[in-house]
């Protein structure tokens, strides 16, 4: 279990999830949670596909890191991040140094709910950002809303 991992390792710094596409175990809201609650030296989670992790999922991690999120890189496959959770990580975690974004295979329009406003709200909050990048066929708020 996770608790358990975090005992055995209780120095983690980063939590790197490898690329599993079709194959292979994906985390859900619950573990991403679970990690950010339990490993308390992290400060970088790394390659998070958001296959079974949704917004609320995304929320619920950025606000049990908080400050100490410094490197965040989230991969939107059958979920997209949304302004409410871009939101939420802006607000809970202030310290951060790098995000990216990145879609991991072919754009669908009607799962897309990131705006400008997300990404602006970001920048705004997040004032030690020192790397950005958004990948992919995202839209990035050319859309009107």
């Amino acid at each position: 279990s996770i608790s358990k991992m975090a005992k055995l390792l209780p120095h983690l710094e980063t939590f790197e999830m490898g690329s599993t596409w079709s194959t292979g175990p994906k985390l859900k809201d619950e573990h991403i949670v679970a990690i950010a609650e339990n490993f308390t030296k992290l400060n970088a989670i790394i390659n998070i596909e958001m296959w079974h992790i949704s917004n609320t999922g995304i929320t619920n991690m950025a606000q049990a890191m908080g400050g100490k999120l410094l490197d965040l890189r989230i991969n939107g496959s059958i979920y997209y991040l949304a302004d409410s959770a871009l939101s939420a990580i802006a607000s809970s975690c202030p310290n951060l140094k790098t995000f990216q974004y990145k879609l991991s295979w072919g754009y669908s329009a009607a799962k897309d709910y990131l705006s400008g406003r997300g990404i602006v709200n970001l920048c705004a909050r997040c004032r030690h950002l020192e790397k950005g990048a958004l990948r992919g066929n995202c839209d990035n708020g050319r859309r009107r809303r």
